[in-house]
């Protein structure tokens, strides 16, 4: 009898602790979240780049002020600082930039960027940019819209993984700005090949 009771005894400790231990495990994986404004359909990609691993210095304002707060993005807000291309996005908006992290351009095939004209680098740079729309990825199922470049985005989610894809870039994080939103991509966006190239 008394055998009987130490077993339910330490039966129920066992179970006290199995209890602590999972609620722990649960705080504890709420504790690697962090705070950004990444939609549902931000994603992970084969570029090591997880939803929420980049923290922009810059968290309120506009595109441009968000953008120059992000790491990994030197090579973008350079190219659209150069090409002029800022300029269109510093008025009321709204905006939405897709802002390829740097390690994008290493997928690209060598010496695209470096071939192009001025003219042309100033087109990829516009096509990363849509004027007059805050696309919200995580509404936005599928269609075309135009770029500033006046080519078309293509907008896609898959249905397994809910992946919000612009072209084939994949959307890996959000940041709303006042005069928009700022998506940053694991893809650089290469406009379509007009038959004048």
């Amino acid at each position: 009898m008394q055998s009987n009771k130490v077993l339910m005894w330490v039966g129920g400790i066992v179970l006290a602790l199995g209890v602590l231990i999972g609620l722990v495990w649960l705080m504890k994986g709420d504790d690697t979240m962090t705070d950004t404004a990444a939609t549902p359909q931000v994603a992970t990609t084969t570029t090591g780049v997880a939803s929420g691993a980049l923290v922009p210095k810059v968290t309120k304002g506009s595109v441009a002020a968000i953008l120059s707060g992000l790491p990994d993005t030197s090579r973008f807000a350079a190219e659209l600082s150069t090409t002029g291309v800022a300029g269109s996005i510093t008025g009321k908006g709204p905006y939405t930039l897709f802002v390829p992290i740097n390690e994008a351009y290493a997928h690209l095939p060598a010496g695209t960027i470096e071939k192009l004209t001025s003219t042309q680098l100033k087109r990829l740079v516009s096509y990363h940019v849509v004027s007059g729309k805050a696309i919200d990825v995580s509404v936005q199922t599928s269609g075309t819209v135009q770029a500033l470049s006046k080519d078309p985005l293509n907008f896609s989610v898959r249905m397994g993984d809910k992946t919000a894809r612009i072209n084939s870039s994949v959307a890996l994080q959000s940041f709303k700005a006042d005069n928009g939103v700022v998506y940053l991509i694991d893809q650089v966006l290469l406009p379509p090949t007009p038959s004048t190239y």
